[in-house]
């Protein structure tokens, strides 16, 4: 008797196995009744009709039997195709911000023959570079990389994508202007960067002329050019009157403008030594110190240390002083910063005052005032101007109580050592 059957079957499908009888002379003969068997069920599994099913990969023996008589047939059980792996495909690795990605994923069994992928999960490793969108596609955003990933399951595939900077649409203020001081150029100088729609910097944009713009004029330099996307001026600044508020507007050719709203304020300086005319401006100063403080400065007419000092002041309180257009240099020591005379360091002019050096219909009003506070080195000074050179109107030493009169015609007094000045009704 021979048995027959498929050689090979995939697991979980079916097979019929059928026999043959064969006489002593070997002319066909009926077998009867036929009982089949399979050597191992955990493989593939036979019933009485002779239909195989496979269960899982293997070899295995069916068996046949009849009168007595058996067949035997070898079968082999391949495994039930399923997904091995996914291919991910985008159609473009290196988009521009803006663009949209198309994403294809496909999938192939062990056989790499392609098997259907349903629920397919498409995730980024950021977003903010490449977010994924509801139907699967990708948009570009911030420039960057980013992996976008299929996966159903435990499968998965990646592919690294790269943005780029899209196209410029507009201006961006990176670094506002600051110091920004009447008729001088601004301390830190603005920086200007052409961007997308996402805000990247289009590093690629060269030459790009930049212009400022602000009411009543610009001072100095009102262009700049674009080197990697961004446009520093270098020697910019405002007109405007101390005090004023006014904006700045950067603009360019075919891109949105952009804004910076600033105030105009007075101009100072601090210690140490500054040239006059590129770091200083000419002009009236007052730094507030302490009482006791020794706030030092001397103007200078050279910076060779050799006959330089055109003349100097020390003390505490309000210090004034005025720089003229022929000072090479001036110099400060242990004073607060000197700021740019725009209004009064009393609360009024009849108010009391102590050590220092204050404007006389500024600061306090003329008329006669009086120290009481005990004291053997009371020093007043009434003076025709405060750039400390032939200065001194009057002045006094001694001991109090001590009187004062001041003219309107007095430019400024300085006090020390007095106590407190209280106004004689």
């Amino acid at each position: 008797m021979r048995a027959s059957s498929s050689p090979c079957i995939v697991a979980g499908t079916t097979t019929t196995a059928s026999v043959s009888g064969r006489d002593q002379q070997g002319q066909p003969i009926a077998t009867g009744p036929v009982t089949w068997t399979s050597s191992n069920t955990a493989v593939a599994t036979v019933d009485a009709a002779g239909t195989v099913t496979g269960v899982a990969a293997g070899n295995v023996t069916l068996t046949g039997t009849a009168g007595g008589i058996s067949g035997s047939v070898p079968l082999a059980v391949t495994p039930a195709p399923a997904l091995a792996r996914l291919v991910l495909t985008l159609s473009t690795t290196t988009p521009r911000s803006g663009d949209r990605v198309t994403v294809t994923v496909s999938g192939l069994d062990q056989f790499n023959a392609p098997f259907p992928t349903p629920s397919i999960t498409v995730t980024s490793t950021s977003p903010t570079v490449a977010a994924v969108q509801p139907d699967g596609s990708v948009v570009a955003a911030l420039v960057g990389t980013a992996t976008i990933r299929a996966s159903v399951g435990v499968i998965s595939a990646s592919t690294d994508l790269t943005v780029s900077p899209g196209a410029p649409t507009r201006l961006s203020l990176v670094r506002p202007a600051t110091g920004i001081f009447s008729a001088w150029r601004f301390s830190v100088q603005p920086q200007i960067a052409v961007i997308d729609a996402a805000g990247n910097r289009v590093v690629t944009d060269l030459g790009r002329t930049v212009t400022m713009s602000v009411p009543g004029g610009v001072l100095g330099a009102a262009t700049s050019t674009t080197a990697a996307g961004v446009a520093t001026f270098a020697d910019a600044g405002v007109s405007a009157a101390t005090g004023t508020a006014t904006t700045l507007t950067f603009s360019a050719t075919g891109l949105a403008p952009v804004e910076q709203a600033v105030i105009v304020a007075p101009f100072s300086f601090g210690g140490g030594t500054r040239l006059v005319g590129s770091e200083v401006r000419p002009g009236r100063y007052r730094s507030v110190n302490a009482s006791g403080a020794s706030c030092y400065w001397e103007r200078l007419r050279n910076t060779t240390g050799s006959n330089d000092i055109i003349a100097n002041s020390i003390g505490g309180g309000p210090r004034l002083v005025e720089i003229v257009a022929t000072d090479v240099a001036i110099r400060t020591s242990g004073c607060a910063t000197f700021t740019e005379v725009v209004g009064p360091a009393t609360t009024s002019p009849t108010a009391s005052f102590g050590n220092g050096v204050y404007l006389v219909g500024v600061d306090i009003g003329p008329g006669t005032w009086r120290a009481d506070t005990p004291s053997t080195s009371c020093y007043w000074e009434r003076l025709r101007n405060v750039t400390g050179r032939d200065d001194i109107i009057a002045n006094f030493f001694g001991s109090t109580p001590a009187i004062m009169t001041i003219l309107a015609t007095d430019v400024a007094v300085g006090v020390s050592g007095c106590g407190t000045w209280t106004r004689v009704p």
